[in-house]
């Protein structure tokens, strides 16, 4: 880790290599304090700044990380090394304000590991779900397309297929938690399900198993999610993100894992902060044609959720709410997965004012 100090006022650079152990890390702490650094630009290479990024941070320094991109895209040295670059990015640091990458806390680095784990284990989920739905319907039983395989009944009918060898309407009778008036559409759906291979029951109990075990995992990252409210001292910060639409606390809490607690001042407008989730628009319009159309990018991790909430959201929203009534309004030019998208827009720029200024949601704010 080569590190140059550079003063205003004078034109010398100190310059001194440490090495990449956090005994070294701690020395270049010091280093730095004893020659009062005010602000610490890191280039972002791979995970070798990690450990110095985190030890600055630690000691109370003003740290920013920067993509090596932009000092080659600033300067053209010749003859580069990393003393040049850390010449370059000291003088540059001076000079005026760079743009910086959004680095994650502790905190965040620990959500992220948990909800990200909790989707993989719900993608698994569906999986296998879908796998168990598909083998039954390959022998004659459609059950699975009029209730749900991860359902209470769902469960106890597809244990009844794989450890029993009870005909349809016994099966039906014993598991059926709902209506009586579905039985003999569930009973139909069954068929002949006496005669279902012994192998095939093997491959069911298996794939229930499975399932339990996500079921378990899920409920307990679930839970572990929440506890971060506390943990973390977001419960303040929580209830008036959530008081925004479609927003719940799951949202919320994925969120400050992926954007910052504090993501109103990591991004320098509410434009940037929804493009960064991924709601922002990709098509330019002007004097009613289209100059550009592109994929629309983004955390992939927020992105998703975030749409579906809203989908959820404008659902069962009655239509006097003013967002609601802007949705429908451009839902009629351009059509629902669009307008889906611009009512998200609206929402995220939403939570940056009120992270800015201090406030709850207020729907007659334009």
């Amino acid at each position: 880790m080569v590190i140059a100090v550079c003063k205003s006022g004078q034109p010398d650079v100190e310059v001194r290599e440490f090495t990449q152990d956090e005994k070294s890390a701690l020395q270049a702490v010091q280093w730095l304090l004893n020659r009062n650094a005010e602000i610490v630009i890191l280039e972002s290479t791979a995970k070798y700044h990690l450990l110095y990024y985190e030890t600055f941070r630690e000691a109370g320094l003003n740290v920013q990380v920067i993509n090596p991109r932009l000092i080659k895209s600033l300067l053209a040295v010749e003859g580069k090394s990393d003393k040049a670059d850390a010449f370059n990015m000291a003088r540059l640091a001076m000079s005026f304000q760079l743009r910086v990458s959004n680095m994650a806390d502790k905190s965040q680095k620990e959500m992220r590991l948990n909800l990200r784990a909790l989707d993989k284990d719900k993608e698994r989920r569906t999986q296998l779900t879908n796998s168990l739905q598909s083998l039954l319907t390959e022998y004659g039983c459609t059950i699975y397309r009029l209730i749900k395989v991860n359902s209470v009944s769902g469960r106890l009918i597809a244990q009844a297929i794989a450890y029993t060898e009870l005909d349809s309407k016994q099966i039906v009778l014993q598991s059926w938690k709902g209506a009586k008036s579905k039985q003999v559409a569930l009973i139909n759906a069954l068929g002949s399900i006496h005669e279902l291979p012994d192998y095939v029951r093997l491959e069911i109990g298996q794939g229930l198993e499975e399932i339990e075990y996500r079921n378990r995992l899920i409920e307990t990252r679930e839970q572990r999610a929440y506890s971060h409210i506390g943990k973390f001292q977001l419960g303040s910060q929580v209830h008036w993100m959530t008081t925004a639409p479609a927003v719940n606390e799951m949202l919320a809490l994925r969120i400050i894992a992926e954007s910052g607690a504090n993501f109103w001042e990591r991004y320098y407008s509410a434009q940037a902060f929804a493009k960064a989730l991924g709601v922002a628009p990709a098509i330019r319009i002007s004097g009613g044609k289209q100059l550009r159309a592109k994929r629309s990018h983004g955390n992939i991790y927020v992105k998703r959720h975030m749409l579906n909430a809203v989908k959820g959201w404008l659902m069962t929203t009655p239509i006097t709410h003013p967002l609601k009534q802007r949705n429908l309004q451009y839902r009629d030019r351009a059509g629902f997965n669009r307008s889906v998208s611009a009512t998200a827009n609206k929402i995220a720029q939403a939570l940056w004012h009120m992270g800015k200024r201090g406030e709850y949601y207020n729907p007659q704010t334009r």
